[in-house]
């Protein structure tokens, strides 16, 4: 019995050894988590997403283990929260978002910044599965602290994301001061003649169509037409889109022979694209 016992402390402090060594392994292995991550976002872009979901898992376990304190464990919480939303998992990508969002606010030096892009995710999630009640004041106070930035690009994603929440809800006369202020700080930005301020534009016009402003609609189709259609030529698919949005509104207005050629032309752009 007495040997039997020896046997059992000897096993024991093996498996503490092990586990001591296993952490003196962890210690400084940043570089290690950089291989997962890397991979995890490889086999993401290869749409593996059971692959990336196992990367992240690792370089989590690895972030735990080395510094619990720095931003990569909270990075690694953020990427393996979309795997897990991405296949459908929302209550367990719910709570990696909620807990990375716990540990930015509780930071001894907490980025403002890095809570908003938190608070922005969560709020996302909690949006697609229509808790609009919750996901609104996270929209809000991220929008409030990304508005504190010195940079006044900052808040431009937060703006579009208010907007977007706003106009799927069916709350389309609270959207469009959103993307007027969106659309103001790209234009001050990059000009009025950039094409990434159609997006912004398709975004006002979706509102304005909704809202039944057919002729407000159209007017911000068409610049976001000519926008595109100077970025990218007038046979790109990207102008197709855009054609066919336009040709939606005037359909709308009783225009139908109008709406037709614009149709037609759509047509023509999306054939020539897929010929071979």
């Amino acid at each position: 019995m007495r040997n039997s016992f020896a046997n059992l402390v000897l096993v024991a402090l093996a498996l503490v050894s092990l586990s001591l060594s296993s952490t003196a392994v962890h210690a400084g292995s940043w570089p290690e988590w950089q291989r997962l991550i890397e991979a995890g976002t490889a086999a993401f872009a290869q749409e593996d997403i059971g692959a990336a979901e196992a990367l992240f898992e690792d370089a989590l376990a690895v972030a735990e283990a080395t510094d619990p304190t720095d931003p990569r464990l909270t990075e690694s919480l953020d990427k393996l929260a979309e795997a897990r939303f991405l296949q459908d998992r929302d209550t367990e990508a719910e709570a990696l978002y909620r807990r990375a969002l716990a540990i930015r606010e509780n930071s001894p030096k907490p980025s403002e910044i890095a809570i908003a892009e938190s608070l922005k995710r969560l709020a996302d999630l909690l949006f697609f599965n229509d808790r609009n009640d919750e996901a609104e004041p996270l929209y809000l106070r991220a929008l409030t602290i990304a508005e504190q930035s010195n940079d006044p690009g900052v808040p431009l994603a937060y703006l579009d994301g208010l907007g977007r929440f706003y106009n799927f809800a069916g709350r389309e006369h609270e959207a469009l001061p959103y993307f007027e202020r969106a659309l103001a700080l790209r234009t001050e930005r990059l000009g009025p003649g950039h094409a990434e301020l159609a997006a912004t534009l398709d975004a006002m016009a979706e509102a304005q169509f909704y809202l039944d402003r057919l002729d407000e609609a159209e007017t911000l189709y068409r610049r976001s037409l000519a926008l595109r259609e100077a970025e990218y030529g007038a046979d790109h698919r990207e102008v197709a889109g855009s054609i066919r949005r336009l040709a939606s509104v005037i359909r709308m207005r009783g225009r139908e022979a109008e709406a037709g050629q614009w149709i037609d032309r759509a047509l023509v752009i999306e054939l020539s694209q897929s010929a071979p």
